[in-house]
């Protein structure tokens, strides 16, 4: 942001300077390429890694990989001194499955001043404007995430406008609640055009980020420091902080730049409602206080019920390839003896056969009630639920029944399945969908936090053979406690 105060400051001294040498009489515009997009991440003093929105992803694109929702948007402004300049900042993104995401962003910098001659009189306005686009993907694979944008980058001076094609590669590692992420930006050639009064060639500021994140999930509490270095350009140090005192809300400090003298100061405000989110960020300079705002809009599924609609379509796929295979095993095996003749091999005579597939063991039949709602909507219940039958059906260890064939033998029975939770209902409900394994249990939320309760029931006993609990800050934390109840249920195949 100093970067960007500096070069409206310099714009206004240029007037002096004839058209003949507009694009020397200028700062280097394509320095503010390196300029943060995202508000979020002003507020902490520009540090990218650690914290998701989508307009981080212009400072690193594996951040792209941390979307929450099916589909996102965000639009971001600013103007300043009177309007003579302006920023603008736009993405949008989608995932296309649970592990891979792709977008498309934006960001324009325009500069308005009045040209003189030598003589102090105002020829006319002027302006300076740099824009670029891109088109970004990134990918999620175990706790690594990895980034690139390509972006087309345009630089005009009066009439003049130079060119060129660059790209952004970018990392990040999660563990344990620590992020460490890099980026190396603005990787391409020099922007170059060719007009009178001759050729202007300007090198892209190569810059690379690297930073590291804590997130306290405890104190909902989360802090970053990065370092940024461009060619041509001091480095800079950023650190910032975050604090949700409750859910939805959150407030933002940082330092821009411990490099300077005292740094620059940066404070942020976030507040969600419903699928929006606002966002604030101010900004002290030497010349005054800066203002960003933003507005983004998250819709369609949860990146973790996308993935448990993904996982139960791939089951359910294969459940009925196997289902074909032993169809097609039984066909051929109950074969006549007179087609064994028909081809010149003896009736008498021992014929090979197909064997049947193996037939799973009856004590892995199991089925997943609805967990019960206790502070949460319905809805979300029934996703955190779909999320613990596609994990165990993920451990290979269980014939699972499927959501879709437990609502239709339970509507014919007229049963209802929700609140189900004593062993008494388990044993009933097992005995309905005729399997031998039963998991019930409850969903619930209080200040803030997830609380999951599940119990596995042999419905032949009624007795409880599994049973375990855990408290989760967040959609992730919910995701690596349905993972762990999971595979603990599978620990209990004999």
């Amino acid at each position: 942001m100093r970067r960007a105060v500096v070069f409206a400051l310099t714009l206004a001294l240029s007037h002096q300077v004839g058209e003949g040498t507009a694009w020397a009489a200028t700062p280097a515009g394509a320095a503010f390429l390196n300029v943060p997009v995202s508000v979020r991440q002003i507020g902490m003093g520009g540090v990218s890694t650690g914290g998701f929105d989508l307009l981080r992803a212009w400072s690193n694109p594996a951040v792209l990989a941390e979307q929450r929702t099916r589909g996102q948007a965000a639009l971001t402004g600013a103007s300043v001194f009177g309007g003579e300049f302006t920023t603008i900042g736009s993405g949008a993104s989608w995932l296309l499955t649970p592990s891979w995401s792709v977008g498309a962003m934006y960001s324009g910098f325009t500069a308005n001043y009045d040209e003189v001659d030598e003589y102090g009189e105002t020829k006319g306005g002027r302006y300076r404007s740099v824009s670029s686009i891109g088109a970004a993907s990134a990918w999620r694979v175990g706790p690594a995430r990895a980034g690139v944008m390509l972006k087309m980058v345009n630089d005009s001076v009066f009439d003049q406008t130079a060119s060129a094609l660059a790209a952004d590669v970018g990392v990040t590692v999660s563990v344990a609640g620590a992020t460490a992420g890099v980026a190396y930006r603005n990787l391409g050639p020099s922007l170059r055009t060719a007009g009178a009064p001759g050729t202007y060639e300007e090198s892209l500021p190569a810059e690379l980020r690297a930073g590291v994140a804590y997130e306290l999930a405890a104190a909902r509490v989360s802090a970053g420091a990065e370092f940024a270095a461009a060619v041509g350009e001091p480095s800079r140090i950023a650190v910032g902080v975050e604090w949700r005192p409750v859910a939805r809300f959150a407030v933002r400090a940082g330092t821009a730049n411990l490099s300077d003298a005292g740094g620059q100061l940066t404070l942020g405000l976030s507040a969600e409602l419903r699928s929006f989110a606002l966002d604030y960020a101010a900004a002290a300079h030497p010349v005054g206080l800066t203002h960003k705002v933003s507005v983004g809009y998250a819709f369609g599924r949860t990146r973790e019920d996308f993935a448990a609609a993904h996982e139960a379509a791939r089951a359910d796929r294969q459940a009925r390839e196997a289902a074909a295979a032993a169809a097609a095993a039984e066909a051929a095996a109950a074969l006549p003896p007179a087609a064994d003749a028909a081809v010149g091999v003896s009736a008498d005579a021992e014929t090979p056969r197909p064997a049947k597939p193996a037939a799973m063991p009856t004590g892995r039949n199991l089925a997943v009630a609805d967990l019960q709602a206790q502070g949460v909507s319905p809805t979300d219940a029934a996703v955190i639920s779909d999320m613990l039958r596609s994990a165990i059906i993920k451990t290979g260890k269980y014939n699972v029944v499927e959501k879709a064939n437990m609502e239709r033998i339970l509507a014919e029975q007229a049963f209802q399945q929700t609140g189900c939770t004593t062993s008494e209902c388990a044993v009933k409900l097992g005995k309905l969908l005729n399997v031998h394994l039963m998991v019930v249990g409850s969903v619930g939320k209080m200040l803030g936090d997830f609380y999951l309760s599940v119990r596995l029931i042999n419905v032949e006993t009624g007795q409880s053979t599994y049973g375990d609990t855990a408290r989760a800050g967040d959609s992730a934390g919910v995701e690596k406690a349905i993972t762990r109840f999971a595979k603990e249920i599978a620990a209990r195949v004999k």
